[in-house]
C-alpha cells in the first residue's frame, strides 16, 4: 500500500527531472480547444442543458473509474457526450529518455486530465474557477498514483513520477494559463461570474432580453468582447435603464471600475462597431 506523499520518501533526482520537463512542457503545450457553437454554450442554450452538461462532465471526471471513462471516449459520442471537447495530447514532454517513460506510462491518466481543462475550463468553461482546476489536478494525482500501484517496474519511482507531475500542474504560473486560455470563442461576446474573466462564463452570439433567462442575471463581473459589432449591457430588463457599450475587441477586466459589476439584466447586440 502506498504511504502519504507527506511521509514516503521522495527519489528527489527523479522529481526535480521531471518537474522541470512538465512545467517547461506538459503545461505550455494545452493548447486552447477550438469551440464550435455545440461546444460554447450560447445566448439561446437552454439552462436545464447546460446545468446536464456540467452534471455528466462531473460524472465523467471524478466518479466513474479511469477505466469507463476511456470507455465513453473511445466510443461514438451520443446525447450529451456530443457537446463536450474530447481533443487531447495526453502527456507532453521533451524528447528525454526519463521524462518521455513517464509519458507513455501516465498517457491515459493525461487523457482525463486534458478532459478535465477543456470542458470545466477553457473549452466550454462549464466551472472554470480555482477550485475547480485544484479538483480536476487532484484526480489527476489519483489516477497516476492507481497507476502505479499496478506498475510493473519500480514502484517507488512511479510514485515520485506521479508527484512531479502533480507538482507541475499545480505549482507552475503556467498551468493557470493552460486552464483558463481562450475561455473567450471568436465571434462571441462573454459575459464572466468574476473578474479578470474567471469563474462561469456565458458566450453570447445575439441579444438577450432578460439575463435570468439564461441564468446570468445581475451576474457580470468582467466582460471581453470578440466580435465585429458592439455591444450594450443595461441595468434592466428589455435594454432598459443605464447601459455600458463595448466595442469589438474590447475587454473590462473590472465592471467596478464602471460602477456595473453584478448589474447586467439585459445585452443587446448592435448592427455595427460603433457606440450610439
Amino acid at each position: 500500500m502506498r504511504t502519504s506523499p507527506m511521509h514516503r520518501p521522495v527519489r528527489r533526482e527523479l522529481v526535480v527531472a521531471v518537474v522541470a520537463a512538465v512545467a517547461a512542457t506538459l503545461i505550455l503545450q494545452v493548447s486552447p480547444a477550438s469551440a464550435s457553437p455545440t461546444q460554447a454554450p450560447t445566448a439561446d442554450s437552454q439552462v436545464t442543458e447546460r446545468s446536464q452538461l456540467l452534471q455528466r462532465a462531473k460524472h465523467l471526471q471524478f466518479r466513474v473509474t479511469l477505466h469507463r471513462f476511456l470507455h465513453v471516449r473511445s466510443h461514438p459520442k451520443r446525447g450529451l457526450d456530443k457537446n463536450f471537447v474530447w481533443k487531447a495530447n495526453g502527456c507532453s514532454a521533451p524528447f528525454d529518455a526519463v521524462t518521455q517513460h513517464w509519458q507513455r506510462v501516465f498517457h491515459k491518466q493525461c487523457l482525463r486530465h486534458d478532459f478535465g481543462y477543456r470542458n470545466f475550463g477553457h473549452g466550454l468553461a462549464l466551472r472554470s474557477n480555482a477550485a475547480m482546476k485544484a479538483r480536476i489536478d487532484s484526480r489527476f494525482h489519483q489516477d497516476m498514483d492507481n497507476r502505479c500501484g499496478h506498475y510493473g517496474g519500480d514502484q517507488g519511482n512511479c510514485y515520485a513520477a506521479s508527484d512531479a507531475f502533480y507538482v507541475g500542474v499545480t505549482q507552475f504560473g503556467d498551468a493557470q494559463t493552460a486552464f483558463y486560455a481562450g475561455e473567450c470563442p471568436r465571434r462571441r461576446f462573454c459575459l464572466f461570474d468574476d473578474t479578470s474573466y474567471e469563474d462561469r462564463r456565458i458566450a453570447l452570439r445575439s441579444s438577450v432580453r432578460d439575463m435570468n433567462d439564461v441564468d446570468f442575471g445581475d451576474k457580470t463581473s468582467s466582460a471581453k468582447n470578440r466580435t465585429h459589432v458592439a455591444w450594450i449591457i443595461y441595468d434592466d430588463h428589455d435594454f432598459a435603464d443605464r447601459g455600458l457599450c463595448i466595442r469589438p475587441g474590447y475587454v473590462v477586466s473590472r465592471m467596478s471600475d464602471y460602477d456595473f459589476n453584478d448589474k447586467t439584466s439585459s445585452a443587446k447586440r448592435l448592427s455595427g462597431a460603433s457606440c450610439p
